[in-house]
């Protein structure tokens, strides 16, 4: 007689409840606004604002509390198991063995309640959403994550330097590193309108032109001030977002942990990985650190870089990262490069919005309030110019395209980042040559590679001779074709 498996049913942490509500709380200022905009006058008018508050508030609480009532979850017998839904009832099943990523979240908020965020993703999972989502007691998580990697021995260890990683947090691209440089120009704008005011207020009576003489100052210090500080959080924020950061091969995992205040544990399956990647930006090569990163599943469904396993690696501990890491082999067997000839289409598109942005410059000297601006508004110009331009060079020099007995290789640059792409054949889903009208006259071609991974990726290699590419196009699908 074949007996039934009983499934014990547990609910979530009731942390999953305010998790709910935070992701609401911007309904919940809808009865702000409204107060704010409506201004009610009548008692009548203040009841039925009252009234629709507390509906908003009653809604949205009730929704919190019916997904924790009615979401429940199990992990024993091999699997992971949750029902969740009322109207329409939803049942997932996920065996461990099909289970590629395990990842661990733990906010500062989870950590009051004594909560963390438990996801699983599969190869079949949604490119945006996790496969399954907990939230959980933050024993009850470890005690999950020790079974899973139970008797596994650590081989390799990278942790991440400190120091190194605090250096990268300030040079790092990102937007409030570029609004800094508008501080200089900000603050002379400030003065030099600010003395053109002041001279109107000394052939004026009007109280109106003191006002603003008195105010044009201060208000462009503020602004000035303002991105000093956004740039000084930017920084702090993208430290402690990969504090304590380090990586280990356990087995057949590769286990991230990272963050302060904010942690996050990512355990990833190592034969999952559908590519690795080495990063560069120009500021990085100059402190000659790299990082390194891996495309699998569950990687590319946060904000953020998530796949990153070593971070402001030197030389040595680059080497000692892939090798330690991963299975990949990152040598060429064949190498293709662009040719010297090719330099200038890989800067033309910077000369030519330097051209017009001097030129738009070069309108200030006409402007009688802004001419003394030209040289700062003109030295602010060239800086992040002349860093895309020396940039551009830099990806010319180092970009590549070839194989070897395992992957395909790509080096090209993307935005303001130089990556190298090491692709296992299996993962490879095609290959695309592709010409634009120059290129059909001079013999040179892009290639762009398709790879197998929950998001759409493409890698592309730019200004490569034709005839040559289509040959490593060839050897490679004949490298495919025999897997």
């Amino acid at each position: 007689m074949k007996v039934k498996r009983v499934r014990k049913l547990r609910k979530q942490h009731p942390f999953a409840m305010v998790s709910k509500l935070t992701g609401s709380a911007l309904l919940l200022l809808l009865p702000v606004v409204q107060q704010i905009l409506y201004r009610p006058q009548s008692v009548l008018e203040v009841i039925g604002t009252m009234g629709f508050s507390a509906l908003y508030a009653v809604f949205i609480i009730a929704g919190a509390v019916i997904f924790y009532n009615t979401c429940r979850y199990s992990y024993t017998g091999g699997e992971v198991y949750l029902e969740r839904g009322v109207v329409v009832k939803r049942r997932f099943s996920i065996s461990y063995e099909n289970v590629s990523t395990v990842t661990v979240e733990r906010n500062i908020f989870a950590a009051m309640f004594g909560a963390a965020k438990l996801s699983f993703d599969t190869p079949a999972g949604l490119a945006k959403t996790r496969d399954i989502s907990l939230y959980l007691r933050r024993k009850r998580v470890e005690r999950l994550v020790k079974r899973l990697l139970d008797g596994l021995e650590i081989k390799y260890e990278y942790i991440a330097d400190n120091f190194r990683m605090l250096l990268m947090s300030a040079l790092w691209s990102n937007p409030m590193t570029g609004l800094l440089l508008l501080v200089p120009l900000i603050e002379r704008t400030g003065d030099v309108i600010g003395r053109e005011f002041n001279n109107a207020v000394i052939e004026s009576v009007d109280f109106r032109v003191t006002l603003v003489s008195v105010g044009i100052t201060p208000a462009a210090a503020t602004i000035a001030n303002l991105l000093v500080l956004g740039w000084a959080a930017a920084l702090v924020f993208q430290f402690f977002r990969y504090a304590r950061f380090s990586s280990r091969r356990m087995g057949e995992y590769i286990a991230i942990t990272r963050g302060i205040g904010s942690k996050n544990e990512r355990y990833t399956k190592a034969h999952e990985i559908s590519a690795l990647t080495i990063n560069r930006t120009l500021s990085m090569a100059i402190f000659r650190l790299t990082g390194i990163g891996i495309f699998s599943i569950g990687s590319g469904k946060d904000k953020g870089d998530k796949s990153l396993i070593a971070i402001a690696a030197n030389k040595h501990e680059l080497k000692g990262a892939v090798d330690g890491l991963t299975d990949f082999d990152t040598h060429y067997d064949k190498e293709l490069r662009p040719n010297r000839t090719r330099l200038f289409s890989y800067i033309v598109i910077p000369l030519i919005v330097t051209v017009m942005v001097l030129a738009l410059v070069s309108l200030l000297v006409f402007v009688p309030l802004l001419g003394e601006l030209y040289f700062t508004a003109l030295l602010i110009s060239l800086v992040p110019l002349g860093w895309w331009t020396a940039f551009r060079i830099f990806a010319f020099r180092h970009a590549s395209f070839g194989y070897n007995g395992t992957c395909a290789i790509l080096c090209g640059y993307r935005r303001l980042s130089l990556i190298k792409y090491i692709i296992p054949y299996e993962h490879i889903q095609f290959i695309e040559i592709s010409q634009n009208i120059f290129q059909k006259r001079s013999g040179y071609c892009n290639v762009c590679v398709y790879m197998y991974y929950e998001q759409r990726a493409t890698h592309t290699v730019k200004q490569v001779k034709l005839s040559d590419a289509e040959e490593i196009v060839k050897q490679i699908e004949n490298r495919i074709a025999k897997k």
